[in-house]
């Protein structure tokens, strides 16, 4: 939900995208299903490439995994052996977690959403967010992903009432 990635985004990750140093993450690729094979893939269009400066929390979780860990394979998501999780793992794992924690069910690809509307209600730009998530629309990112929550219906109604009220 930090960075807003989608899940093949996720599982395409490698540790040589990952540049501690200057605390960017490289979205260039992307692991999907094709049939029964998993691939690697480039990233779904043009702008889906993208440069993220890393939240200090992923920057610090992805050194201790790195630094503490045993793990022998390029991709961030992979088993310590070094094999690739498999694509399907990640949504039957993440809809396990939501389960166990008495959540309501949501898509993995739903976090893209919760992304995006998070950043709207703190007042980050449409043509941000849209560049965020790599969108090659700004339509996408507005009709589909930017959900506003019923603070905003508050804080219009404020807005008029400056604008429109009788000063006392």
């Amino acid at each position: 939900v930090g960075l807003g990635l989608r899940r093949g985004e996720v599982l395409g990750l490698k540790w040589e995208h990952v540049n501690f140093e200057n605390g960017v993450i490289f979205i260039c690729s992307t692991r999907t299903r094709y049939v029964k094979e998993e691939i690697l893939d480039k990233t779904k269009n043009e702008e889906s490439t993208r440069v993220l400066n890393m939240p200090g929390y992923i920057s610090d979780y992805l050194s201790r995994l790195k630094n503490n860990s045993t793990i022998l394979g390029e991709y961030v998501c992979s088993w310590e052996d070094g094999t690739p999780l498999k694509v399907d793992y990640v949504s039957r794992k993440f809809k396990e977690i939501l389960t166990k924690n008495n959540m309501p069910h949501i898509r993995f690809h739903d976090l893209r959403h919760t992304n995006a509307s998070l950043l709207l209600s703190k007042g980050v730009d449409l043509k941000r967010i849209q560049g965020w998530l790599g969108h090659a629309q700004l339509s996408t990112t507005s009709d589909i992903y930017a959900h506003l929550d019923e603070k905003y219906k508050l804080d219009n109604a404020n807005i008029i009432n400056g604008i429109l009220a009788k000063p006392n």
